[in-house]
């Protein structure tokens, strides 16, 4: 690092910006193959009945499309859920496996958090569902 054009530019803030994104753009690819690869670990997971269905958060987008429907920061878990430190399903109704139904954190096969938009609690027939597969597919009980 001898030349002078790395270590002093003409345009610091705009250098800096650069290497910003740059890094932006190497942490999110390395987040996103660590996502996938607790996506395929936690697919084992996935539990349906007649209404609804739960899957892990397969992409870093997916945790963003998540928060964008709900208005929850889910998004900022991306870390903590790459690196195993929880785990994050999405709930859907099978007619609508797009939409956004409620948000799940799981820690040591518990359910810790589950929300709805705004973060408002799930209703019964929700809560139902999430309590059937915490004891049938997290605990393993049948």
């Amino acid at each position: 690092m001898n030349c002078s054009k790395y270590l002093f530019p003409n345009n610091l803030k705009e250098e800096h910006d650069k290497l910003v994104k740059q890094y932006k753009l190497y942490n999110t690819a390395k987040l996103n193959k660590s996502i996938s690869k607790r996506y395929t670990s936690l697919s084992k997971n996935i539990f349906k009945d007649k209404s609804f269905i739960i899957i892990p958060a397969p992409t870093i987008e997916s945790l963003e499309d998540e928060s964008k429907q709900q208005h929850n920061c889910v998004r900022t878990y991306a870390e903590d859920y790459a690196l195993g430190r929880c785990d994050i399903y999405l709930m859907r109704n099978r007619i609508s496996p797009d939409k956004s139904l409620v948000t799940v954190e799981v820690k040591n096969n518990k359910v810790v958090q589950s929300s709805i938009k705004y973060n408002l609690n799930p209703n019964e027939k929700q809560k139902k569902f999430l309590e059937k597969w915490e004891q049938k597919i997290l605990k393993g009980v049948a």
